[in-house]
């Protein structure tokens, strides 16, 4: 899978140039563009983010904007050695973060177990009923809040439809498919819970 930018950056200078409104800050570190947000829409766009981590994503970016605007504020809009360099560290440690759940679900999708039997429920025939779209993004958000769990585990697919969810991918282990089960069945309620999850290490 290739990588929209750099594992790596080399930090000499950095400025922040605006080109747009808050969501539209455009970093420039050491002559190069840096632009999460962008990053964030496209892989939204191509699937690789879902909704909710694309949300989660922007909220952490917003997060580093306000820091390093609050921060120059109080210098006349200018930054410490030691600032440009944390700065650099938590864009580099969010871009990160996006490649590693990125690369996780592209690895979901060539490994998930079962899609191809007729019967099975794909993501497709994910349900539009408000209250499965409702029961699916509160699933999504314990899952993307447990800091225990792996980027598999956080990644699994999840289809709410006609009040029973259905669980497939891979996890990396046991304890982490339990973990996983039990985090859907509290937010489920009375609904149905069923788990086609893949235990990588066992």
């Amino acid at each position: 899978m290739k990588r929209l930018f750099p594992s790596t950056l080399a930090v000499l200078t950095v400025s922040v140039l605006v080109t747009g409104g808050v969501d539209a800050k455009t970093f420039e570190l050491n002559g190069k563009t840096y632009d999460p947000g962008k990053v964030i829409s496209d892989s939204e766009a191509d699937g690789t983010l879902t909704k909710e981590q694309a949300s989660q994503f922007r909220e952490d970016e917003k997060k580093i904007a306000d820091k390093e605007k609050k921060d120059r504020d109080k210098k006349g809009g200018k930054l410490s050695r030691n600032e440009e360099k944390g700065l650099a560290k938590k864009l580099d440690d969010l871009m990160k973060r996006i490649d590693k759940v990125r690369t996780a679900k592209a690895d979901n999708s060539q490994r998930n177990v079962g899609d191809q039997r007729k019967e099975a429920r794909t993501p497709d025939k994910q349900s539009q009923d408000k209250n499965d779209i409702k029961m699916l993004g509160s699933i999504r958000r314990k899952l993307m809040g447990d800091k225990s769990l792996s980027t598999n585990a956080k990644n699994v697919k999840v289809i709410s439809n006609k009040g029973e969810i259905t669980l497939r991918g891979p996890v990396d282990t046991a304890d982490e498919k339990a973990k996983v089960e039990a985090a859907v069945s509290s937010v489920a309620g009375n609904a149905k819970v069923q788990s086609e999850l893949e235990v990588l290490k066992k």
